[in-house]
């Protein structure tokens, strides 16, 4: 999953995974690392990973991140399985001032 950001300071994406046998993340140097700006919460089979900062461009192509991207980014690997299951979520931080702030977001997957 690709671009877990706030696309508004009010703003935060969310991804749940289940079912997967492992996750990784890239620090901004391209290296697999334990994290990066996706927080990670363990949950039943599976995990929650929230944006961690603010506004990263969308990847345009997947091949060829940029330093902002790979450090917004989660990556998953399944074994055996026929499907998986995925929750996308948009949540707001406080109170919203602009009713068009929902408009704003975007998750890239």
């Amino acid at each position: 999953f690709w671009d877990i950001d706030m696309p508004h300071d009010n703003l935060r994406e969310r991804v749940v995974v289940v079912g997967y046998k492992k996750f990784y993340t890239l620090d901004q140097n391209g290296q697999e690392t334990q994290g990066n700006s996706v927080a990670y919460m363990q949950k039943p089979g599976g995990g929650e990973f929230s944006a961690g900062r603010l506004q990263v461009t969308e990847p345009m192509d997947p091949e060829s991140p940029t330093r902002d991207q790979r450090d917004a980014a989660v990556t998953f690997f399944f074994e055996n399985v026929a499907e998986f299951f995925f929750e996308l979520e948009v949540t707001w931080i406080g109170q919203s001032t602009d009713e068009a702030d929902a408009e704003k977001s975007q998750l890239f997957f």
